[in-house]
C-alpha cells in the first residue's frame, strides 16, 4: 500500500502542498554561495587566468556529492529534531554549509563553522541519521552531518 501525504515536518498549505519556506530561510541564513577572496587572478598579458580557479580532482571530490542537494526538504521531513522555525537549523542548511566548507576555493570556512556552531546548529543534531534514509539524490546526509560536527569540533 502506498501512502500519499504532504511532506512531514512542514506546515501544510493545502492538499499535498507543504510550506518549505522555513527551511529555505534557514539555508539563506548560512549564505549558500561561494565566497572567494575577491582577487582576480590575471596572466602577464592582463587577461583573467581561468586556470587559477581550477581544482584538483581530490579537492573537487570533497564537495561534489553535496552539490547534488536540491533542497527538497525530505531530510528535514524525516528528521525528528527539525520542526521548522529556529529550534534546529536542520540538515538541509547544514548540508548547504558543508558544501562550501569543503570547497577549497571558499575563503569563509571559519565564519561558516562559527555560524553553525550554535545551540540551534550542529549542537542540536542528535545523530539519529533518519535524514539519510530518504534523500532522493543519494546523499548520505547523516554521514555529512557527522563530518561537519567533527569539523566544527576540530577547528
Amino acid at each position: 500500500m502506498i501512502e500519499l501525504a504532504p511532506l512531514p515536518g512542514f506546515p501544510v498549505q493545502r492538499d499535498l502542498i507543504a510550506d518549505i519556506d522555513p527551511m529555505l530561510d534557514q539555508i539563506r541564513k548560512l549564505k549558500p554561495y561561494l565566497q572567494a577572496d575577491g582577487v582576480l587572478a590575471t596572466t602577464s598579458e592582463g587577461k583573467v587566468d581561468v586556470f587559477e580557479y581550477l581544482q584538483h580532482p581530490q579537492q573537487l571530490a570533497k564537495y561534489e556529492t553535496l552539490t547534488n542537494c536540491i533542497a527538497c526538504g525530505v531530510c528535514e521531513g524525516s528528521c525528528p529534531v527539525f520542526a521548522g522555525g529556529d529550534a534546529f537549523i536542520g540538515p538541509a542548511a547544514l548540508i548547504a554549509a558543508s558544501r562550501f566548507v569543503n570547497d577549497s576555493r571558499d575563503t569563509a570556512t571559519m565564519a561558516r563553522l562559527d555560524a553553525i556552531d550554535t545551540a540551534d546548529g550542529v549542537a542540536a543534531c542528535q545523530s539519529v541519521r533518519a535524514c539519510s534514509r530518504q534523500c532522493p539524490r543519494g546523499i548520505d546526509v547523516g554521514e555529512e552531518m557527522w563530518q561537519i560536527v567533527a569539523r566544527v569540533k576540530e577547528r
